[in-house]
C-alpha cells in the first residue's frame, strides 16, 4: 500500500505544472509504474471485472427465497346472496361476502428448479470474470512492452546521436590540422571545403535527431502521464536478454492473447448454449404466504382472520414455434466461426514466431560481424589518417574512412536496438510468457 502511494505521489508530483520549466530524468522502471497508473484502459478492464462480479453476486441471489409483502382493498357495490325461504332466517336469505375487502400478506417465493438454467449461467460468469482477470494481468504487460518499445526507440536515436558526436569530435580535430596546413601552404582550401561539408552534413543529421528524440519523449510523457522528460536512465540489466530456443518458443504459443481469448469465448459460448437447452424444461416454483384480512376464508362473517397456503407452481412451455431451436443453431454456427479463428491464429502466430527467431539468430550473427567490421574500421581510419599525416592520402580518403566508421557504429546501434525490439515482438506473440 505505502508503495502504491508513493507512485502515486511521484506521478502527481511529476505531472504537476510547476516541473513544466524543468524537464527530469527517469528510469525505466519509474516509467513503467507511473504508465501503469496513468493506464486508462486497465481502469476500463478493472470496473468491467467489478461489473461482472456484481452480476454473480445477484444470480447467487436468485438461488435464495423472495420474500414479498402484499396489500389489497377492494370495494364490491354488489354481492352474491343466497335466498333460503325454508330456513328459520331473517329475510329469508344470506349474504356471501362484504362489500369492503381487505388482505394482507407475507409471501416466500423460491424457484425450485429451472432446467439447470442458474448453473449454467453461474459457470458463464465465472469464465467472463476469469477472462477479465487475465486481461487485467495481459495489459499489465502490454505497458511494459509498450514502454520497453518507446524507450529502445529513444536508445538508438540516442546512440545514433552518441555516434555523430563522435563522429564530429574526430572531424573537428582533422579540421584544426588541415586549418594549420592550410595557414602553412600545405593544404587547399578545397580540403577545409570538404570538411566543413562533411561537419555540416553530420550537423543536419544531428538536428533531425534531436527533433525524433524530443517525440520519443514526448510519447513517454503521454503513456506516463509526467509533464516533462528529460532524458531516461537506462540500466544494463533492461537491454539485455538470452536468446530463446526455438522450442521454448513455440512450446508458448498457446498462450497468445488473441487464442487465450479465443478460448475464453469457447467456454462462453458453450455455457450460452446449454442455458438455453434449459428452455427445453420446465420450471417448478415454492410459494408460502401468511395472510391476515377480511372477511378472510369466510366469506359469511365480516370479521379480520389470519391464515396461510402453501402451493407448488408448474410452468412448461412445449410449443415456441423454434424460436429455442434457432437460437442454439445460432450458438452452434458461432463456435464454428471461432474455431476456424482460432485454426487461423495457430497460424499465423506459428508463422511470426518463426520469422522472429529467425531475425534473432540473423541479427546476432550480424553483431558478431560488426564487432569485428568496427575494429577493422577503426584501424583502417587510424591508419589512413596517419599516411594522411605522412602526404601518402588525401584528405578526402581519411573522410571517407570516418564516415565508414561511423556509418557502421550506427549500424550496429541499430541492430542491437532492432534485436530487442522482435524480441519484445516474439515475446507478445507468445503471451510474454517467455522469461527475461
Amino acid at each position: 500500500m505505502k508503495r502504491i502511494i508513493f507512485l502515486l505521489s511521484l506521478v502527481l508530483l511529476l505531472s504537476h505544472p510547476s516541473f513544466a520549466q524543468n524537464r527530469v530524468a527517469i528510469t525505466v522502471d519509474s516509467l513503467v509504474q507511473a504508465a501503469l497508473i496513468n493506464d486508462e484502459q486497465q481502469k476500463i478492464l478493472a470496473f468491467e471485472k467489478e461489473r461482472i462480479s456484481l452480476d454473480r453476486k445477484k444470480l447467487t441471489t436468485t438461488f435464495l427465497p423472495e420474500i414479498n409483502f402484499n396489500g389489497v382493498y377492494n370495494h364490491q357495490s354488489e354481492i352474491a346472496e343466497l335466498s333460503l325461504p325454508f330456513l328459520p332466517i331473517p329475510g329469508g336469505s344470506i349474504k356471501a361476502g362484504v362489500y369492503d375487502q381487505y388482505d394482507f400478506s407475507v409471501q416466500l417465493r423460491t424457484l425450485l428448479f429451472d432446467g439447470l438454467s442458474r448453473i449454467h449461467r453461474r459457470h458463464l460468469l465465472n469464465t467472463s470474470l476469469n477472462e477479465q482477470k487475465y486481461r487485467l494481468q495481459y495489459r499489465t504487460k502490454e505497458i511494459q512492452f509498450q514502454i520497453y518499445s518507446q524507450v529502445y526507440q529513444y536508445l538508438y536515436r540516442l546512440q545514433t546521436l552518441n555516434a555523430l558526436n563522435n563522429s564530429m569530435a574526430r572531424l573537428a580535430l582533422q579540421q584544426q590540422l588541415v586549418l594549420a596546413l592550410f595557414d602553412q601552404g600545405f593544404a587547399s582550401s578545397i580540403d577545409t571545403l570538404d570538411i566543413s561539408s562533411r561537419m555540416n552534413e553530420i550537423k543536419l543529421q544531428r538536428i533531425t535527431l534531436k527533433s525524433t528524440i524530443k517525440q520519443a519523449l514526448h510519447d513517454l510523457e503521454f503513456l506516463t502521464g509526467i509533464a516533462r522528460i528529460d532524458s531516461v536512465i537506462v540500466s544494463p540489466s533492461a537491454t539485455q536478454f538470452t536468446l530463446p530456443l526455438s522450442g521454448q518458443a513455440f512450446a508458448r504459443l498457446e498462450k497468445n492473447f488473441d487464442l487465450q481469448i479465443l478460448n475464453f469465448r469457447l467456454q462462453k459460448l458453450n455455457f450460452l448454449k446449454r442455458q438455453q437447452y434449459s428452455n427445453y424444461l420446465p420450471k417448478m416454483y415454492l410459494a408460502f404466504a401468511y395472510h391476515y384480512g377480511r372477511p378472510g376464508v369466510n366469506f359469511f362473517e365480516d370479521k379480520w382472520m389470519d391464515y396461510w397456503t402453501v402451493g407448488v407452481q408448474f410452468s412448461w412451455n412445449i410449443w415456441r414455434w423454434g424460436r429455442d431451436r434457432a437460437s442454439i443453431q445460432q450458438q452452434d454456427y458461432a463456435l464454428r466461426q471461432i474455431s476456424l479463428q482460432k485454426q487461423f491464429v495457430q497460424r499465423s502466430t506459428k508463422t511470426k514466431v518463426r520469422k522472429y527467431l529467425q531475425q534473432l539468430q540473423e541479427m546476432s550473427e550480424q553483431q558478431r560481424l560488426l564487432e569485428t567490421m568496427i575494429q577493422e574500421k577503426q584501424k583502417k581510419y587510424e591508419l589512413i589518417k596517419q599516411r594522411w599525416e605522412q602526404g601518402q592520402q588525401t584528405t578526402l580518403d581519411v573522410l571517407q574512412a570516418e564516415k565508414e566508421l561511423t556509418d557502421i557504429e550506427i549500424k550496429k546501434s541499430m541492430v542491437q536496438i532492432q534485436s530487442k525490439i522482435i524480441f519484445l515482438l516474439l515475446n507478445k506473440e507468445t503471451g510474454f510468457a517467455l522469461e527475461n
